[in-house]
């Protein structure tokens, strides 16, 4: 096995073995679906905080809003498929900005795109 390095700027490189790819990557996928059962657990404090308009009033109406959709989520959690939970999660997370009301958001959407041609039947 190669040797950790660093390069120029002086961050370490970790040397990429293919072989050890493929048990990691089935694993980390395990982890997400067995993760998805449970509701996540968003930090939303900094988005309200970094909101355009970060008045004491508006932060605190953000922060209300979060709740209400983190208990909506919480009452309609298990009529969401795994898949589904799973790609809204990781789109809330690509966000850096975790949401309670776009994950639910995500959620509705991508449900209501897979059943669009069960509704036109």
């Amino acid at each position: 096995m190669p040797a950790i390095a660093e390069d120029e700027r002086g961050d370490v490189i970790i040397p990429f073995s293919l072989p050890m790819a493929l048990p990691m990557a089935l694993l980390s996928t395990q982890v997400l679906v067995s993760g998805a059962d449970r509701m996540p657990n968003f930090n939303f404090a900094p988005t309200c905080r970094n909101q355009t308009d970060p008045s004491a009033d508006n932060i605190k109406q953000c922060m209300e809003n979060e709740r209400l959709a983190r208990k909506m989520l919480g009452d309609e959690w298990s009529k969401y498929s795994r898949q589904v939970k799973v790609d809204c999660f990781w789109e809330t997370k690509l966000d850096k900005s975790p949401s309670y009301i776009n994950f639910l958001t995500c959620l509705s959407i991508d449900e209501n795109a897979r059943n669009a041609p069960k509704m036109y039947k």
